[in-house]
């Protein structure tokens, strides 16, 4: 009989797992890094940040979470443009010393160069 043993490099093993381990991590971030960015870019915009501002400085928002509001890591949100039109949709629950609650913004630019931004609150009734 002949002798049908397949030798194998230990090294070529080492060298194919790490390799393969490699391209799984590198497969992995790029989703992970569109994600971030993609989050950070609507968290950072200004509808976003304007919206949590007016929050922060209406009296009635205040008296509700509390002083300071934080916003949450989580958020829901959506932004559109149309050449010079825009419009902006986020809601984010906050919290403060008081309770937690719900801040729900919307903007929006038109034609005639007119902004619109509501802010509106609801108060889960959670300490």
């Amino acid at each position: 009989m002949a002798d049908t043993t397949i030798r194998v490099n230990l090294h070529q093993v080492w060298f194919a797992v790490i390799a393969g381990l490699a391209l799984i991590l590198v497969l992995a971030s790029v989703p992970l890094y569109c994600g971030y960015q993609l989050y950070d870019e609507l968290k950072s915009s200004f509808p976003y940040q304007e919206g949590l501002a007016r929050a922060r400085a209406n009296s009635e928002v205040d008296s509700l979470p509390g002083v300071p509001i934080q916003d949450s890591f989580l958020f829901i949100g959506s932004l559109h443009t149309h050449g010079r039109e825009a419009e902006a949709s986020f809601s984010t629950p906050i919290s403060g010393p008081s309770g937690k609650g719900t801040l729900f913004m919307e903007a929006s630019t038109c034609r005639r160069n007119r902004e619109k931004m509501e802010e509106m609150v609801e108060n889960t009734g959670e300490n």
